[in-house]
């Protein structure tokens, strides 16, 4: 994926209720955007299907850091999160990190969003994992 999504205030599911929720409320920049077009109009809300799951959403624009990072990007807020597999993580959310082609739009990955307002010092990136 390449988007970035985040269980929200308005998640009552028992995925979203295990995790840390986005408060928009709490953010002085956040603000509704639209996630494409429904029936020919424009739509603030969607729904993802994974290969064991879903998430259904509404779109949202605020600034995103990571590290000492920050871009002005639209992401996901979930508002329903299936059991399956989101109850199982121990993380509280995706940051997808792959070409922007796999996200929304440009305005919804992260990584082209930084890339495109030259914040990284060089064209590498990197990802340690750990147990």
């Amino acid at each position: 994926s390449g988007n970035l999504i985040v269980p929200g205030s308005e998640c009552y599911s028992h995925a979203c209720q295990m995790h840390k929720r986005f408060r928009a409320d709490l953010s002085n920049t956040s603000r509704p955007s639209v996630c494409g077009m429904y029936t020919g109009r424009p739509s603030n809300r969607l729904m993802i299907h994974f290969g064991t799951g879903h998430v259904r959403g509404k779109c949202i624009e605020d600034e995103i850091c990571i590290g000492g990072l920050c871009t002005a990007a639209h992401f996901i807020e979930a508002t329903e999160e299936s059991n399956k597999p989101f109850s199982s993580f121990r993380f509280d959310g995706v940051l997808g990190l792959s070409l922007s082609t796999l996200s929304r739009s440009n305005d919804f990955s992260i990584m082209h969003q930084l890339s495109s307002r030259h914040s990284f010092k060089q064209r590498i990136f990197s990802v340690f994992l750990s147990s």
